[in-house]
């Protein structure tokens, strides 16, 4: 009788140890998608293969390669055939390809601005292109570019236009119920300027990038997920601590990774390969893993830990 309790009791302290070690919250970044369903639905099944419940997808810009109504049907009708895949959760935000009419066309007018905009609203459901939410206690805050491309506002085909309104937005919710030592994870689809590869080559990705970043310089907590640049996780890059104590984290790209090819100076396709970040929540910890879809593997030497 006293052995039976004894390994009851063993059990029960197991079990407590296995709940108190499992994730608060998981979810995927995937990002640069660029149009392209099949990438997207094998990354969905692969993700689901690994955590069949996800709490959330954010998909953090260049979803679409043009932001034509054709593009945006492209994608939605792979998440409606696919919605079996998806977590309850899904996030879309606002890339600078979502502001592209076709290749070569020139600069936006402000009406074709607002059109494009409105495409992204109704495909995101929001009512701005920037939106924040509480998931399981955690915040997330989505920023996004209210302007690119556009000959009255900003000459530059990639750039983040943030207005001043959206600044004060940020500062807002970064105070909002925040709590010393708790991640508070912030989406943009551009990197701020020398911190993930790219960003280095790429300058003046924000229009505010220096507002923003000493923003995120109070908050130590904050994980900042940016995009844009595809690079690839196989090389080194897509991680950066900030001396403040803020990290950022580059997404790679579903559709297409790509590296620097230092000697010539020219960016090349790393692959065929399809990429996207996995992100696992504890009470003492956050741990951001790199994924290969198409190989359905963890990619070597790309996992990142932070400690609480």
């Amino acid at each position: 009788m006293k052995k039976l309790i004894f390994m009851l009791l063993v059990l029960s302290f197991s079990a407590l140890a296995l709940s108190t070690s499992a994730a608060e919250i998981t979810f995927a970044v995937l990002s640069d998608i660029h149009s392209k369903p099949d990438p997207l639905k094998n990354a969905l099944i692969d993700l689901k293969s690994i955590n069949p419940d996800l709490t959330a997808l954010i998909l953090n810009g260049d979803t679409v390669d043009l932001g034509q109504p054709e593009d945006y049907a492209k994608i939605s009708s792979c998440l409606e055939e696919n919605a079996s895949l998806l977590p309850e959760i899904v996030i879309k935000n606002m890339g600078n390809h979502e502001f592209y009419q076709e290749y070569g066309r020139g600069p936006n007018s402000r009406k074709s601005n607002d059109i494009l905009i409105a495409r992204y609203l109704d495909f995101s459901s929001r009512v701005m292109v920037y939106d924040d939410n509480w998931i399981n206690g955690y915040h997330f805050i989505h920023l996004g570019s209210e302007s690119t491309y556009n000959k009255y506002v900003d000459s530059s085909t990639v750039r983040a236009t943030i207005s001043d309104e959206q600044i004060l937005w940020l500062e807002e919710k970064l105070a909002e119920d925040y709590t010393v030592g708790r991640p508070i994870f912030v989406f943009l689809h551009q990197p701020l300027d020398n911190t993930v590869v790219f960003s280095h080559y790429y300058r003046y990705n924000i229009n505010k990038d220096q507002i923003i970043r000493d923003i995120f310089a109070k908050y130590p907590e904050i994980i900042f997920f940016s995009s844009h640049s595809h690079h690839c996780f196989e090389l080194p890059g897509n991680f950066y601590t900030d001396p403040s104590g803020f990290k950022c984290v580059d997404t790679s790209s579903v559709s297409r990774p790509t590296y620097i090819d230092t000697k010539e100076g020219v960016e090349k396709e790393w692959g065929p390969s399809s990429e996207g970040v996995y992100v696992e929540v504890f009470k003492d910890k956050v741990v951001i893993k790199a994924r290969e879809f198409k190989k359905a593997e963890w990619i070597k030497d790309a996992q990142f830990v932070i400690n609480y």
